[in-house]
């Protein structure tokens, strides 16, 4: 089973939104938004976050922050929750190397690990994901949007006309592109109100992808 290192809910072996979502991780990457660090951990019970690959602890994942360190871990999934044990003075964490710390590097990024999880205990709380863009913290297809307008400059993103669609489907992707369609996140903008807040809209750069891959 293929496994990949992003925050992202995602096998490659398995099909789905998320599997698409991540396979325009580069695309994105390469207009100067990076999923990796948008998408932050909040430490509760530790059984959700994965210890090296999440980010949770420090400005970027641990497994970036601590290549050595990654590189000689055994279980590189790991959750928060089976790194640690709590005892009667506080936590103790838990390492599974597939060999000894030998390095300078090695071990100067362990003491750097040590020190900065001094403060972490978990809890009886689930762990929660937040969205963290610089503004509100929260997702929609506007943030993404924004994200994309300051790092291009203003050019935006072009929609690829799809000729095996009918035109009905292509002006819709144009709408959900320029955000046109009544999204949740639109209507509340231009002072709509809404009952319910459904989380969540149409991800304009995601929805034309998909949409290029279509046939």
């Amino acid at each position: 089973m293929s496994t990949s290192w992003t925050p992202l809910p995602v096998r490659l072996s398995h099909g789905g939104v998320w599997r698409n979502i991540y396979k325009i991780g580069g695309d994105l990457l390469s207009l100067g938004v990076d999923l990796n660090n948008l998408i932050v951990g909040v430490l509760g019970n530790g059984r959700e976050i994965r210890f090296w690959v999440d980010k949770w602890l420090t400005a970027k994942p641990l497994m970036l922050e601590y290549p050595a360190l990654f590189a000689l871990e055994q279980r590189k999934g790991i959750l928060v929750s089976d790194c640690c044990e709590l005892i009667d003075v506080g936590v103790a964490w838990v390492w599974r190397w597939k060999r000894n710390i030998l390095t300078a590097q090695e071990k100067e990024d362990l003491k750097l690990l040590t020190a900065g999880l001094q403060s972490v205990v978990p809890n009886n709380v689930l762990d929660t994901w937040k969205w963290e863009d610089g503004s509100q913290n929260l997702f929609s297809s506007w943030s993404i949007k924004q994200l994309l307008h300051s790092s291009s400059n203003g050019d935006g993103y072009i929609l690829n006309w799809n000729g095996w669609a009918p035109i009905s489907v292509n002006i819709f992707m144009w709408q959900a592109l320029h955000n046109k369609v009544p999204t949740c996140d639109s209507l509340a903008r231009r002072g709509v109100a809404l009952q319910t807040r459904i989380k969540g809209s149409v991800l304009s750069i995601v929805v034309n992808k998909l949409w290029q891959n279509s046939f």
